[in-house]
């Protein structure tokens, strides 16, 4: 979708500045769940699908950083792909200066579709997605790409809104949650992303019709976690 591709590729440039607060806290209680930090032997190749300029990577490698591997060996137990359908967003996380989270020398940066990976099947150990499934314009042909990607025993991790089945829960992200969210991002100067997460918040799946698409996929749905009064979830799930 040329409209999308566009939208991103114009936002791209100062993305980072514009990321709420919330979302970072997030992707960290996220990445918790991958098991970065315990793992000690060999190297996890973790997809960072619909990863923009690379923020959960950062998250990713700040993890990874408090590995026993790493403080024994000084080298790093991820191997991290950082895929996006945003050439623009791809080229800004490239630009990130030395300085930042990411060493640019464990990360691979490609520009894909998530409903077409580029790669072969069971490449991965870990598939990771934060607030992009809900932009692909094929959810299902997503997940079905994730599993396929995936090894035998990998993990797909999950962050992005869902639609909460309580009543009083669908009230407070209607009337709160998400005009708050849209309100922070026009603030940050991001007017034309603030549509666009409010229009995706909309349309997205309960956290249960969710889980079923995993299932329904060969997947085996572990849990999840519901945040933002339930209109947020992370969600943790394994290829048998």
């Amino acid at each position: 979708d040329m409209k999308q591709e566009d939208l991103w590729t114009d936002v791209s440039h100062g993305y980072d500045k514009t990321v709420p607060k919330a979302l970072g806290k997030w992707q960290r209680e996220m990445v918790d769940q991958m098991g970065i930090s315990e793992h000690s032997e060999g190297v996890l190749k973790i997809i960072d699908s619909c990863g923009g300029t690379g923020k959960l990577s950062e998250v990713m490698i700040e993890e990874a950083r408090k590995s026993k591997q790493y403080k024994q060996t000084g080298e790093l137990p991820v191997d991290i792909t950082v895929l996006d359908f945003s050439s623009g967003m791809i080229e800004a996380g490239q630009r990130k200066p030395q300085n930042s989270q990411i060493p640019h020398e464990n990360l691979k940066w490609v520009v894909g579709s998530a409903c077409e990976l580029p790669f072969t099947s069971q490449s991965f150990n870990i598939y990771a997605v934060s607030m992009g499934l809900r932009f692909v314009p094929n959810l299902e042909k997503a997940v079905q790409e994730a599993y396929r990607v995936l090894q035998p025993g990998g993990k797909f991790v999950s962050l992005d809104s869902c639609r909460p089945t309580n009543c009083c829960s669908r009230i407070f992200n209607h009337y709160f949650i998400i005009p708050i969210m849209r309100c922070c991002l026009w603030m940050k100067g991001n007017k034309k992303i603030a549509k666009e997460v409010t229009e995706t918040s909309k349309k997205a799946l309960s956290a249960e019709d969710f889980n079923k698409m995993l299932i329904r996929n060969g997947f085996e749905f572990k849990y999840h976690l519901l945040r933002a009064g339930g209109g947020t979830a992370i969600t943790v799930a394994t290829k048998p």
